[in-house]
């Protein structure tokens, strides 16, 4: 694990876990000396007595190796498991297996000098929590319970238990990925089909790494919870390029590509649809910036300052000013504040239709047209007749499967849109032909996409008021029905265009 200096980008290196808490016996001197006991909150650790010796050296590896006898077994004279030594010239250095802050007791006879420490932490070692270590044997029945532990039907936890209690955790979380794909598997399972769900990792590491966005239904469970066990962790940490996917796709930059081995569906549904993305990693970010949605630009820092700071807070690059949102809400509250007097201009026309005076009705009527425009993709293919060594050159074809050693296919990016008389799209075997209707068309496949522009000509047509009672009530319906769109429009609320672009001025005759 790689912990940031403050301030700055500078790397130290820490022990991925806390260190045992330790404790030391250092022996000098010549005298003949032997060690009868060593406790540790009255306790023996020693299995053996230690034989008496006038060399500091040969005593401290005999302790040791009296106290590591004990370290998985009771044996001897040990009175608890769990402690390990080792020993440097005349300086045993002993492990704790819990979070002991005591001092170890030694009993000894000669006059050789004994000095030790209290139990604590290395000062080198700053890694968050403690190093706790329980052993499990059968002669042993009854372990400590924790107030947390809610497995033990009481207070110590039996043999059966504990051992069940580390059967779970070797099966389950005895690494990383083993205790990410548990957790994972355990929050989503409440999820139903009221929500839809996709997967992607961020290294792709199985080469089909991606579920598209469905609902949560059985088969789609299915198939997410394969993808999630199937993963095999490996690489780096690209986490800024994971997001920067991510944004891409709900944007829809991604749709109809090929995304870590698997073609992308649109993942959205709805204008306005809340999207969410959950990034789970185990480090900090590195290589790459990952890009807009244009592909091409990378993202950098969006949202820290310019200098001083460090990751994960620093996404890399100078500071970005968000410009483009500010403008967004100001032509909002402008196109809102415009549309106040067009609801007023409105109330005239209702008190007057209904005077008994004949009226007419003169202001010009609009019709828009729209323009029918169609992209195409190109398809090439080559063959080969010799298993792969030549080819011929490529053509275009209406569409190509790939063999290996014989088809080679390739697609061209799509051209620009174009305006045309009529386009065709496969799927469905549906023609669209001509441009001047009010339509609303969204076709698409691997070969067509058609579309109808907004915002063609503008044909004028005059509509007189006529006196007969049928003819302005009728009249009179029409208005009301348009004021009505208007009105919904300027609430935001989406409709459909209508030929009847804009209602004239109503003028007294």
């Amino acid at each position: 694990m790689r912990i940031e200096a403050a301030g700055a980008n500078t790397p130290f290196e820490f022990a991925r876990l806390p260190s045992p808490r330790i404790s030391t016996i250092t022996l000098s001197g010549t005298s003949s000396t032997s060690i009868s006991s060593i406790t540790v909150s009255s306790l023996q650790i020693l299995s053996v007595t230690i034989a008496a010796s006038t060399d500091p050296a040969v005593l401290a590896t005999n302790i040791a190796a009296s106290i590591n006898a004990c370290t998985f077994i009771k044996t001897g004279t040990c009175g608890i498991v769990g402690y390990s030594a080792v020993a440097a010239a005349g300086r045993v250095t002993i492990s704790a297996p819990g979070a002991v802050t005591t001092t170890p007791a030694v009993t000894k006879s000669g006059s050789m000098s004994v000095s030790t420490t209290a139990f604590a932490r290395p000062s080198t070692n700053l890694a968050p929590g403690e190093n706790l270590l329980t052993v499990i044997t059968s002669t042993t029945m009854a372990y400590p319970k924790t107030g947390a532990r809610s497995d033990c039907a009481a207070d110590p936890c039996t043999y059966a238990e504990e051992m069940t209690n580390y059967a779970n955790w070797w099966a389950y979380y005895r690494t990383r990925m083993q205790a990410m794909k548990t957790a994972t598997s355990l929050s989503f399972e409440p999820i139903n089909s009221s929500f839809r769900v996709g997967y992607m990792t961020i290294n792709n590491n199985t080469t089909t790494d991606f579920q598209n966005i469905d609902v949560f239904n059985a088969a789609q469970k299915k198939a997410w919870y394969d993808k999630l066990f199937s993963a095999v962790p490996n690489l780096n940490t690209p986490l800024r390029v994971a997001l920067s996917n991510a944004g891409r796709l709900y944007a829809g930059r991604l749709n109809e590509t090929s995304f870590n081995g698997v073609d992308v569906v649109d993942p959205v549904q709805f204008y306005c649809q809340p999207n969410v993305t959950i990034l789970s990693t185990d480090g900090y970010w590195n290589e790459g910036a990952g890009f807009k949605w244009d592909g091409s630009t990378a993202v950098g820092d969006q949202d820290g300052p310019t200098t001083g700071e460090v990751r994960p807070q620093l996404d890399g690059g100078g500071f970005q000013e968000q410009k483009a949102t500010e403008q967004m809400k100001k032509s909002t509250t402008q196109a809102m504040a415009a549309t106040g007097p067009r609801q007023k201009r409105t109330s005239p026309l209702q008190t007057r239709t209904r005077t008994g005076h004949l009226q007419e009705l003169t202001g010009p009527l609009q019709a828009k047209a729209y323009v029918l425009q169609q992209r195409v993709t190109q398809v090439r293919k080559r063959t080969s007749s010799d298993g792969g060594l030549t080819w011929t050159a490529f053509g275009d074809v209406a569409s190509c499967s790939p063999v290996t050693g014989q088809v080679d296919c390739v697609t061209l990016a799509r051209g620009s849109a174009a305006d045309t008389p009529s386009c065709t799209y496969v799927v469905g075997g549906t023609t669209v032909t001509g441009g001047g209707t009010d339509s609303e068309v969204q076709l698409g496949s691997d070969l067509y996409r058609c579309r109808f522009l907004h915002g063609g000509r503008i044909d004028r047509f005059a509509l007189h008021r006529d006196s007969r009672p049928q003819m302005s009530a009728r009249l009179e319906r029409l208005g009301h029905r348009h004021r009505k769109l208007h009105q919904l429009g300027n609430r935001g609320m989406p409709s459909r265009p209508r030929p009847l672009d804009r209602l004239g001025r109503l003028r007294q005759l």
